[in-house]
């Protein structure tokens, strides 16, 4: 397994789609930051109020009608309005790029991927609770360094998310408290159901798997300091919810850096990844090619990703260093072997 450099079409696309994106990420932010809900007057016992609503169901008075009050609201509605016209601007430009990523052949991410992980972001969890892990990590990397693997290398009919339990759990929409992983999965395909006697997978009508899994609550290794202790190790939502499977060895992916990474989906759209640090990948899946349950054939696959993502690391990637203190959580003379 390999990797190619994109071509020089390629990155300047590649770029422009990034800095857009940005730009309606920032735009969204300030959006919701300073422009949540709406302004509105009132009458209460015959004089009119200015009252802010939060767009969550709280309402705030701000003081009866007057000019102060009426720039106010003025002001917010003006501001309001701006900032959604910026940001239909720049859906129309995106719009335009994705056409153009598609056909240059940009789009990575499998659809289904991406809308999982942009649901995740809507919510707060992505990069905050929850990471990708697995092979579709892989798409954060080769986007980040500008390159494209080949296909084997990123052939999967599964989805990888851990949760670390550790970070407090913020919820950008109450709902997702209640629905949880299941419900935000059910959101982007209402046929995804816990599969029977897995309950930390969840499976739709086409057969495409999503995991939640979590570190041991005991690593089989010396912890950190201090040590790695989960808060709610297990669900996010209700009794109905993907319960996370405890696997060994995900410590070290969640103790390590976390890397953000703007990539392409197949329709030419960018999605923001949030993945394990790229040097912590590599050394996880050499380790766990050397465990003697795991199962030959992903051994084989498990190697031949550390390979490739360590030498991506060292060809495209030099402000990595595996020497660096990033990985004290890894063994010594595991960071040397890779």
């Amino acid at each position: 397994m390999e990797f190619k450099d994109l071509n020089s079409e390629q990155r300047r696309q590649l770029v422009d789609t990034r800095q857009q994106f940005e730009v309606l990420t920032a735009t969204k932010r300030e959006l919701a930051k300073r422009y949540r809900g709406s302004m509105r007057w009132k009458e209460v016992r015959g004089k009119e109020y200015l009252v802010r609503s939060n767009g969550l169901g709280g309402d705030v008075g701000l003081g009866a009608r007057s000019a102060k009050t009426e720039e106010t609201r003025n002001a917010f509605v003006s501001g309001k309005h701006a900032l959604k016209d910026r940001l239909n601007t720049i859906k129309g430009q995106l719009n335009h790029l994705a056409k153009v990523n598609k056909a240059t052949l940009l789009g990575r991410v499998p659809l289904l991927v991406a809308r999982v992980c942009r649901r995740l972001d809507d919510t707060g969890l992505l990069g905050r609770n929850v990471l990708i892990v697995g092979t579709n990590a892989i798409y954060g990397y080769e986007a980040l360094a500008g390159v494209f693997f080949s296909g084997e290398a990123l052939a999967a009919s599964d989805l990888d998310i851990l949760w670390d339990s550790r970070s407090r759990l913020r919820l950008a929409v109450s709902d997702y408290s209640r629905e949880g992983i299941l419900g935000m999965l059910q959101r982007v395909d209402k046929s995804f159901s816990r599969q029977e006697g897995k309950e930390y997978r969840a499976i739709n009508r086409e057969g495409y798997m999503v995991d939640l899994i979590r570190p041991e609550s005991d690593p089989p290794w010396k912890p950190s300091d201090p040590p790695w202790k989960p808060t709610d190790p297990e669900r996010i939502g209700g009794a109905d919810d993907l319960t996370a499977a405890p696997i060994r060895g995900l410590e070290w992916l969640i103790s390590s850096p976390r890397l953000e990474s703007i990539a392409i989906d197949g329709s030419g759209y960018p999605v923001r990844m949030v993945v394990p640090d790229p040097r912590a990948f590599a050394l996880h899946k050499a380790w766990l090619c050397e465990q003697p349950n795991r199962d030959p054939v992903k051994k084989f696959r498990d190697l031949e990703q550390a390979k490739l993502v360590a030498k991506l690391v060292r060809e495209r990637l030099p402000q990595y260093a595996f020497t660096d203190d990033d990985l004290r959580a890894f063994p010594a003379d595991l960071r040397s072997a890779v």
